[in-house]
């Protein structure tokens, strides 16, 4: 590894609700880094368990440790509160239910001195049992350019460009930027915003960052009306590449809106009870869909595509029903 002088303070921020089964494993794996110089801030957000207990007790610990107990306000507050009180020049995100390998920190710093990059980004892999975590094979750093990085947000790289948890950030990226507060998909909200500000990004393609998949987390949880607001984000994503001039990525995000919105749909009809009020809540989305973003789209998809959003504009049962039997049929529902 590259990091031997470690000069540079590193703030993890750890927003801290209902996971007093994880959140020891969580700590412990920031204080076993190989890169030593940071700071952890755990912001209990009014958890009603004996999560802010267990942060007191780290508290008086490590010195490098402070807590912020704070009511109730969702993950983005609890983020925007720690970014509040981040004494390091560089920032990172962990889930209290979640681990980093040993060498995220060293890694991603080495990632961003290597490439005088603003923001470093690695890979993450989902585990439910501790035995599916493995050690990272090295690879070489890429350096993306800010167009590159917005490439990724539409192609296989989606997911790890979006979260929040997998990045070193200078702290200077958020002078201006905040999380959303009360929306579920608050990483995809911000993402654009965070390229923008960066002139470039460091992509490591290692694996340093392993998700819990948590069926009683906010994500794992079942099918709610909350989901439907991962179109916010691609709302949000819209009018910011268009405020920018940068209306060929708006376009791109508009059909990526409308498969959301479609897929969203599908899973109403198909994979939930209680469909009246997501139905209906789809409806008026698509409706303000056809209002807002559809103008001058069918020149940007295939032809194929354009006979799904025919399809689906003006027949969506029947579209959900042929849809929903086709993926069935390959197994991915």
């Amino acid at each position: 590894m590259m990091c031997k002088v470690m000069n540079e303070l590193i703030s993890v921020i750890i927003p801290v609700y209902k996971v007093e089964a994880y959140l020891n494993a969580c700590i412990d794996s920031v204080l076993a880094q190989t890169y030593k110089n940071f700071e952890i801030i755990l912001v209990d957000d009014g958890s009603p368990d004996n999560s802010g207990l267990i942060c007191d007790r780290y508290r008086e610990k490590y010195e490098n440790i402070k807590v912020i107990h704070k009511e109730n306000g969702g993950l983005s507050s609890a983020r925007n509160a720690g970014i509040e009180i981040a004494g390091g020049e560089l920032i990172a995100f962990i889930d209290s239910d979640d681990l980093w390998s040993a060498d995220f920190l060293t890694r991603s710093y080495d990632a961003l001195k290597e490439t005088g990059a603003d923001m470093s980004v690695c890979r993450f892999m989902r585990f439910s049992d501790l035995r599916e975590i493995s050690a990272a094979e090295y690879s070489e750093t890429k350096c993306l350019s800010q167009s590159e990085a917005f490439e990724c947000l539409f192609d296989a790289r989606n997911e790890d460009m979006v979260i929040a948890t997998n990045k070193l950030y200078r702290k200077k990226l958020f002078a201006d930027i905040r999380y959303p507060h009360g929306v579920l998909h608050e990483d995809e909200c911000v993402i654009h915003e965070l390229i923008g500000a960066s002139d470039k990004i460091a992509w490591v393609d290692e694996v340093h960052y392993f998700y819990r998949t948590n069926p009683n987390s906010i994500t794992g949880a079942k099918f709610s009306l909350k989901r439907l607001e991962e179109t916010l984000a691609k709302e949000r994503r819209i009018a910011w590449f268009t405020e920018h001039g940068m209306d060929e990525l708006a376009n791109r995000t508009k059909i990526v809106y409308l498969n959301n919105l479609m897929r969203l749909y599908r899973t109403v009809q198909h994979e939930i009870e209680d469909k009246k009020a997501a139905k209906e809540a789809c409806e008026k989305l698509y409706e303000k869909f056809c209002s807002n973003y559809s103008s001058g789209l069918n020149g940007k998809m295939s032809r194929t595509a354009q006979i799904k959003c025919a399809l689906f504009r003006f027949f969506p049962k029947v579209y959900s029903s042929v849809e929903y039997a086709r993926l069935k049929r390959k197994g991915i529902v």
